[in-house]
């Protein structure tokens, strides 16, 4: 007779627990806000995120180019 094989429990569930949790209080806190606040907001946070992209780009060149040479190094 074969054993079973353990299903390994992965952390994504715990993970969207998470997250969950985390816009529930958002949500709470914008609540308690006006409408004209939570959008002026929402466009900041959009900014940020435009910028943070074009950041992003950047990080990841400067990533590649340190693993490239962390490789070397071997």
């Amino acid at each position: 007779k074969k054993r079973k094989k353990k299903i390994k429990k992965t952390k994504t569930k715990q993970k969207v627990k998470k997250k969950k949790r985390e816009d529930k209080l958002i949500d709470d806190t914008r609540r308690t806000k006006t409408k004209r606040e939570n959008n002026k907001e929402t466009t900041n946070t959009r900014k940020e995120n435009i910028k943070t992209k074009e950041d992003r780009t950047t990080i990841k060149k400067i990533k590649r180019i340190t693993k490239t040479k962390k490789n070397r190094k071997k």
